[in-house]
């Protein structure tokens, strides 16, 4: 029906499906692909949204959560959808009792999202935690930053305002999740509180359900898959976050890992970051460094015209060099939508070298 163009029905079926099997997000993911053919993107998050109620939590929702808002940054620019993303990676180390790879896939993405955010502090600690999973995850590392609770004394709460706040609170975490950590704050506040003088002479009373409640962990001994092109997006988002800190140090570490990857594209990034950190450090043969790599572009282009990768790093080992006239002959190899961020950034490096 979708690929008809009839979207009515299509959605009609989708409804059908929910109501064979309503727990399962299969109908509310078909459901909200068609609402993305027919660009109807409120109702997407609608639909979303009724999954997140309705369904099982699985992978798959968050998944889907997390490119919708990606994709709505894009369109509109507005960070707010970026946040989102972040709250919907953290719900979701909460909600699905993910494998250690699934971890370190939220983990690098959540990442990704500190970076677009300009948070290098807590994009390297999800970096981190990608490459600690299992200590990560069973320690409760948190993907985004959580203030510590208030305990100033405050008034007492009406019946009705807590019964909404607990209804919000199963709504998010669910029933199990709940439960296990207010037994953990229980557990905490025995340990910390004074011990009354009669207490010794009591017999302890052994908790119920010890192992029925306990919160999920991680196998100890549970080892990811890092395969290459994991490594590169781990590699590619430390140079990223490095260079926020103007950390060349570290940039040329992760950036040498990048250059000696097998993957192409991997590589050209990984040696422009490191000649462009050693600029950074006034390094005095810079220019023959640049000049190598431009030679090694060209040789690709060569090869395969169509690099766009290649021809966006020429343009941009140009610009370094100040050879304006040369970057812009070779933006108008490029699409408008590579070639427009590239002339922006060369009318702002002549307006500076003017000045």
């Amino acid at each position: 029906y979708a690929m008809c163009g009839d979207y009515v029905s299509a959605i009609e079926t989708a409804n059908q499906i929910k109501m064979v099997a309503p727990t399962e997000y299969l109908g509310y993911r078909i459901a909200m692909n068609v609402l993305l053919q027919d660009e109807r993107f409120e109702e997407v998050a609608k639909e979303l949204d009724r999954a997140e109620r309705f369904a099982k939590p699985c992978a798959e929702l968050f998944t889907d959560w997390l490119s919708y808002e990606t994709t709505m940054y894009e369109k509109t620019g507005d960070k707010s959808h970026l946040e989102t993303a972040l709250e919907k990676l953290y719900d979701s180390l909460c909600l699905i009792n993910p494998d250690v790879d699934t971890a370190v896939e939220i983990y690098i993405s959540a990442a990704d999202i500190h970076i677009q955010l300009e948070n290098a502090d807590m994009a390297l600690k999800c970096l981190n935690a990608a490459e600690n999973p299992v200590y990560s995850f069973n320690e409760g590392f948190s993907v985004k930053f959580v203030p510590d609770m208030v305990t100033k004394p405050v008034s007492k709460p009406s019946s009705q305002e807590i019964n909404h706040a607990i209804d919000a609170v199963r709504r998010k975490y669910g029933d199990r999740r709940l439960e296990a950590r207010m037994k953990e704050k229980a557990r905490v506040s025995r340990k910390t509180s004074p011990v009354a003088e009669d207490d010794k002479f009591m017999t302890p009373i052994p908790e119920k359900n010890e192992t029925e409640n306990t919160v999920y962990k991680l196998d100890k001994n549970a080892k990811a898959d890092y395969s290459q092109e994991r490594l590169d997006r781990i590699y590619r988002l430390y140079v990223a976050a490095y260079t926020m800190t103007s950390d060349t140090s570290n940039i040329k570490f992760y950036a040498s890992k990048l250059a000696n990857s097998p993957n192409q594209q991997s590589k050209y990034i990984g040696k422009y970051a490191l000649i462009k950190a050693m600029k950074e450090e006034g390094y005095e043969n810079i220019n023959e460094e640049y000049q190598a790599f431009l030679k090694y572009l060209r040789n690709v282009l060569i090869v395969d015209p169509t690099d766009m990768l290649a021809i966006s790093l020429r343009v941009q080992c140009y610009l370094d060099l100040g050879q304006f006239d040369e970057a812009e002959k070779l933006c108008r190899m490029l699409s408008e939508n590579l070639r427009n961020p590239l002339l922006e950034k060369i009318r702002e490096a002549k307006a500076g070298g003017e000045s």
